[in-house]
């Protein structure tokens, strides 16, 4: 029988699985996806010089560690719900299972928290990546309910390399990550070309003409 945790882990980490694998995921991934155009731009242009790195490169690691995460989550949870993980204990696939499901929900978490930190200082719009690390949470505290026992040495062994990502993206950002106000600029630039593109090829970027007197 299944606990109130345990529901709430499933039902929300079907949804949280399936809109990480078709948003962030593919559309960084996948030149056909509706918002991969952005993606791509706002890499290129925007988030990997703010850190120094290159963007596609930044795009295309992240795109494939949010698909891994989505798609994981989705395997881990029904596997597990449907009895198809086999039996848990010690070393079995079951174990192997739940322990990187903590792992998706705390590198999911981790992510968009970055992403937070990232809108913040440039100006953007953080409200969207809060609500994604939120949910990445109350995912990971209902799993921690119902999950018996992890791998220490997998689940410890992913969050020590989270901390040396942080770390060395900090190092590049402040050795290589273009200024601070520049940044904010270009998203300003870049936030207006994407208002433009969204409202049609008519559209102007230019400022309405102020009437005469």
């Amino acid at each position: 029988m299944m606990t109130i945790p345990g529901v709430v882990a499933l039902a929300l980490g079907t949804l949280y699985g399936l809109g990480l694998t078709a948003g962030p995921g593919l559309s960084k991934l996948l030149p056909a996806h509706p918002l991969h155009k952005l993606m791509k731009d706002g890499f290129h242009l925007l988030i990997g010089p703010f850190y120094g790195v290159p963007g596609d490169l930044f795009r295309i690691v992240l795109g494939i560690a949010d698909s891994c995460a989505g798609v994981g989550l989705l395997v881990a949870l029904w596997g597990e719900f449907l009895g198809l993980l086999g039996p848990g204990g010690p070393g079995t696939l079951l174990e192997l299972a739940q322990s990187l499901i903590i792992c998706a929900c705390i590198g999911s978490g981790w992510i968009n928290a970055n992403a937070v930190a990232f809108d913040a200082a440039v100006g953007g719009d953080w409200k969207p990546s809060l609500v994604l690390a939120l949910v990445a949470a109350v995912l990971l505290a209902c799993r921690l309910m119902v999950t018996d026992r992890v791998l220490p040495l997998l689940v410890g062994g992913f969050v020590g390399a989270c901390l040396l990502m942080l770390a060395v993206s900090l190092t590049c950002r402040g050795l290589y990550g273009t200024p601070l106000k520049e940044a904010r600029e270009k998203h300003a630039e870049f936030q207006k070309i994407m208002e433009a593109e969204m409202a049609g090829p008519g559209a102007s970027t230019e400022p309405l003409a102020k009437p005469e007197a």
